[in-house]
């Protein structure tokens, strides 16, 4: 079935109010056309000097080069509410789809007869597919937090982001990698200096075929990768 925004707001604003007692903001609602996922939370995080961590611009994107079902929809839409939820109220889980969100997850399952899973292992691609293969230019942050982040950058924009992130977050190391994995299509690309949360263990297998870039400053005084 084809998807949009007012059918997907429909089921956000039915499972937000069976599900989270209508807490949840409405966020921005996106249809997309990632290869990667059906459905994704995206939001910003910035930090201040005390470590303390603000979270904004909340958007669920959707893609619609996948044949999905109204149910299975209605599954993929309330597994990123509950991604969703997590982060609003700065729960600690023990990871992206950790003991918190697996609890949630196995709770709504139960209560409201739904399959939500922690992976789709279905997806079926809509005929016509674009299958172009995109270079990504990732940065890779270890912050004073243990978290891990990450940058997709433009490259064009690659040394001023570069050169602001410390600026704008408590970092202990930046790698800089470039790679053709679709997995970073999920990742907004950057043309300033911003950060989303990954999971480290994921990104780490997303990362085993990459190749690590060095920076070097040029003889005319430019600076490159």
């Amino acid at each position: 079935m084809p998807i949009n925004v007012p059918d997907i707001r429909n089921i956000f604003d039915k499972y937000n109010a069976l599900c989270f007692e209508g807490k949840l903001p409405v966020p921005r609602i996106k249809i997309g056309h990632s290869k990667n996922y059906l459905g994704q939370l995206r939001f910003k995080f910035s930090k201040d000097r005390d470590g303390n961590i603000t979270y904004s611009d909340y958007s669920l994107v959707f893609s619609q080069l996948y044949e999905i079902d109204e149910e299975k929809l209605v599954d993929v839409v309330i597994h990123e509410m509950i991604h969703y939820y997590i982060l609003l109220n700065h729960i600690k889980d023990t990871s992206a789809h950790g003991v918190v969100f697996r609890k949630i997850m196995n709770a709504i399952n139960t209560r409201f007869n739904r399959h939500i899973a922690i992976s789709d292992r279905s997806r079926m691609p809509v005929d016509g597919e674009n299958q172009q293969t995109k270079v990504f230019l990732v940065c890779v942050a270890s912050l004073k937090s243990g978290d891990t982040a990450v940058a997709v950058c433009a490259r064009t924009r690659a040394f001023e982001i570069k050169e602001e992130l410390p600026r704008r977050y408590e970092i202990l190391k930046l790698n800089w990698y470039i790679t053709t994995d679709p997995y970073f299509n999920r990742f907004k690309r950057c043309i300033t200096a911003k950060l989303y949360y990954a999971n480290k263990e994921e990104l780490t297998k997303h990362l085993a075929s990459a190749t690590e870039m060095k920076w070097m400053t040029n003889v005319s005084g430019g600076r490159g990768i």
